[in-house]
């Protein structure tokens, strides 16, 4: 099937934007279509698997606190300082993630 110069240039750009080839794109946005699918570009891609990482490694440290609590004889300030703020990181990094996540359902509803 061919399509014509217009829409080959819109869907050059549009897939360039997602930093993906026009076919892939084109198959994105079907399979977001028809079976509800989302596809994540390159780099939102890399960037929910930064938070992923991120968040381990918080989840690490607050392990690390709370072995640390349960050690002493009672609940050290320092310790409950740290574990509110390694909870508030986490829910920055959640906020993170759902937002990327909502822009690409965002674009692949056509909310965009």
């Amino acid at each position: 099937m061919k399509i014509g110069a217009e829409l080959a240039v819109a869907l050059e750009l549009q897939a360039k934007s997602m930093d993906m080839v026009p076919s892939r794109w084109i198959e994105a946005l079907i399979r977001g279509r028809l079976l509800h699918a989302q596809t994540l570009s390159r780099p939102d891609e890399l960037a929910f698997i930064e938070v992923q990482v991120e968040l381990r490694r918080i989840g690490v440290h607050i392990h690390h606190v709370l072995n640390a609590i349960q050690e002493t004889a009672g609940a050290n300030p320092d310790h409950l300082r740290q574990l509110r703020e390694q909870a508030g990181e986490i829910r920055l990094q959640l906020a993170r993630l759902r937002a990327a996540f909502q822009g690409n359902l965002d674009n692949w509803n056509g909310a965009s």
